[in-house]
């Protein structure tokens, strides 16, 4: 094999001198400029990186707060909601009087006042306080017969039950 030759630009750097300078030198001065595009490079890819970190957090924050508020409100109103619990017990129909009997006992952890009933839509407002524990009959008005009734019981704090009787 023939030994390789230097190129005529390597002859001409190595041997001569560049602005005064020896190749050592320049070759010293390359090196060092190198490493510092590796720190430079690092310091770019960190802050792009970070940059993009603050895009995503800025850009999902409103739906992460809209979830975990979310979560708080059904919370707080499930445990509301178990406090004033009511069972309607029992419904009657008198076709006579055109009146509807509705028997509604508190099995939640406070007092409720009664202020809505609804017989098939037909809506009657009544204020109605049930203690601890207790039941209660409550009657309202009604417009004829059906096959079934369906009875809606609301609270003052809106909480509601509701059930289907045939």
């Amino acid at each position: 094999m023939k030994p390789r030759q230097p190129s005529k630009i390597h002859e001409h750097y190595s041997t001569k001198q560049i602005s005064g300078k020896c190749l050592n030198v320049i070759i010293r001065e390359l090196v060092v400029r190198k490493g510092l595009s590796e720190i430079v490079g690092s310091l770019i890819t960190t802050m792009i990186v970070i940059s993009l970190f603050v895009v995503v957090y800025v850009t999902s924050l409103p739906a992460l707060e809209s979830f975990l508020g979310n979560a708080v409100y059904t919370t707080q109103k499930e445990a509301k909601q178990v406090q004033e619990d009511l069972v309607i017990e029992e419904f009657a129909v008198n076709l006579t009087s055109n009146s509807a009997h509705i028997w509604v006992a508190n099995v939640g952890l406070q007092p409720v006042t009664i202020t809505q009933v609804y017989v098939n839509g037909q809506g009657s407002k009544v204020n109605v306080y049930i203690g601890l524990s207790d039941t209660v009959e409550i009657t309202v008005p009604i417009s004829g017969s059906a096959p079934s009734y369906y009875v809606v019981v609301i609270t003052g704090d809106g909480y509601s039950t509701s059930v289907t009787w045939s």
